[in-house]
């Protein structure tokens, strides 16, 4: 095999190495997201148009590009381990924001003593909370 042969071979394994990678990285926020929230918070039910309402408002508010960044970062540590205090730290801040998001926009906290309750979707930043501030929070 001359060089040029084993410079061609390497470079479509490489290629295909990176199809493979992107395709496993890849997830949908609609099934990455209430997967996420289940794993955090526990068990509740929402409708699916429920949960596509909260998922679609939080892409929004975060931002798809850096949601879908978030995502892949999110994948790439939790199947490889290969994560760094960087990393970490990003997807913690993460988390919070999507429990944050959560539990400010659906009625989970009224009913959070129910064993699985029906949790609904009440709008962005519409909390019943009367201590609740949302200044100086990014829109």
């Amino acid at each position: 095999m001359n060089r040029r042969k084993f410079l061609g071979y390497s470079a479509a394994t490489f290629g295909l190495a990176a199809l493979g990678a992107s395709a496993f990285l890849h997830e949908d926020s609609d099934s990455f997201i209430p997967r996420l929230l289940h794993e955090l918070i526990g068990d509740f039910a929402m409708t699916p148009q429920q949960e596509e309402q909260f998922v679609k408002s939080f892409a929004e508010s975060f931002g798809t590009k850096k949601l879908a960044a978030m995502i892949a970062l999110y994948r790439v540590d939790e199947s490889t381990g290969l994560g760094t205090e960087f990393t970490r730290g990003r997807i913690d801040r993460f988390e919070r924001a999507l429990v944050t998001e959560f539990l400010t926009s659906t009625d989970y906290l009224r009913k959070q003593q129910e064993k699985n309750p029906d949790v609904l979707y009440v709008g962005h930043k519409l909390c019943s909370n009367p201590f609740a501030q949302f200044s100086g929070l990014p829109a």
